[in-house]
């Protein structure tokens, strides 16, 4: 089946199931060019609410141009805070700051090795936001919003 593209969406919804789960519906109104016919998609969209506040952790996280820094210094090894403080130019007390809201967003993760602690990139984090972010790419037309007289 191969899909022209989104002609409308009726609804979208979100609801809390317990405190544990919510899940984001969305009715599509999709064209199937092979078939020529309209069909509806219900698209479900799950994640845990501790999902949902490790999602928001990271983009705030990724927010910061220091923070942005350090994970570009990351990318190819595991680096000590001595390592880092040396190559940003900023003192240990500003980079602990940091390092610390990135590992709040599990974007790093550390290991000690007598009074040296080492930072890594926890790429399965990395995954999640990725996956995230992926979700908004099946949508591929916004429609326009009604006239607030129209209702």
């Amino acid at each position: 089946m191969s899909v022209d593209r989104i002609l409308n969406v009726d609804e979208a919804l979100g609801s809390v199931i317990s405190e544990q789960l919510t899940v984001i519906s969305c009715f599509l109104l999709l064209y199937d060019r092979n078939k020529q016919t309209y069909f509806d998609y219900l698209l479900m969209v799950r994640a845990t609410s501790r999902d949902l506040s490790t999602i928001l952790l990271g983009f705030r996280a990724l927010s910061d141009p220091i923070r942005l820094q350090v994970l570009a210094l990351l990318k190819t090894q595991e680096l000590c805070v001595c390592d880092l403080c040396e190559k940003l130019d900023i003192n240990q007390s500003k980079l602990s700051f940091h390092l610390k809201n990135l590992k709040d967003a599990q974007l790093v993760r550390s290991r000690q090795e007598g009074r040296w602690i080492y930072y890594r990139l926890n790429l399965s984090q990395f995954a999640l936001l990725e996956n995230y972010l992926s979700q908004y790419q099946q949508f591929t037309d916004i429609l326009p919003a009604q006239s607030c007289n129209q209702q």
